[in-house]
């Protein structure tokens, strides 16, 4: 456990993506839902967010370190039973399986967050237009994209 601390704290030293960074400090995002293994975001999250980080994964061997940061929560849940708060930002995997995206993307986006964040969106080409599609119907569009971490879109909401 020790050596998987350090790990992290290396990852999270090192952290600095510029386009995550800027957004959260031009935006003043405080509060954050992630659902994406990928320690490079969670740390940056972890890193830049003040107030509040939500990591959810199911990879609770290794993501539940994360919950050690005094603003970060962790949960190990289904994404289909996790409860909604109001975040500022949501950070999901498009390569998620779901029965109905329609419906997970309704619940969800309920809230109006602020900014939504999407990776690895080249993984599955078809379910991310999907999962786009359905965004659209609720008042978001793309702000920026960028082929890191697989595929990524950044997409705000209009009010």
């Amino acid at each position: 456990e020790k050596e998987l601390r350090q790990t992290i704290n290396g990852i999270y030293a090192s952290s600095d993506d510029p386009e995550i960074q800027r957004l959260i400090n031009s935006h003043r995002i405080t509060k954050v839902f992630i659902n994406v293994s990928d320690e490079g975001f969670v740390s940056n999250y972890i890193k830049y967010v003040k107030e509040k980080v939500c990591l959810n994964s199911k990879n609770d061997k290794h993501f539940k370190e994360f919950k050690g940061y005094d603003n970060c929560t962790y949960t190990n849940t289904d994404l289909e039973d996790v409860k909604i708060r109001e975040y500022e930002l949501l950070h999901l995997d498009t390569t998620q399986e779901f029965d109905s995206w329609e419906f997970f993307i309704a619940r969800m986006l309920r809230n109006n967050p602020k900014f939504l964040i999407l990776s690895n969106t080249k993984i599955k080409p078809q379910q991310t237009n999907e999962v786009i599609q359905n965004i659209f119907k609720k008042h978001y569009h793309i702000d920026t994209t960028f082929d890191d971490y697989k595929g990524t879109i950044i997409l705000k909401y209009m009010s």
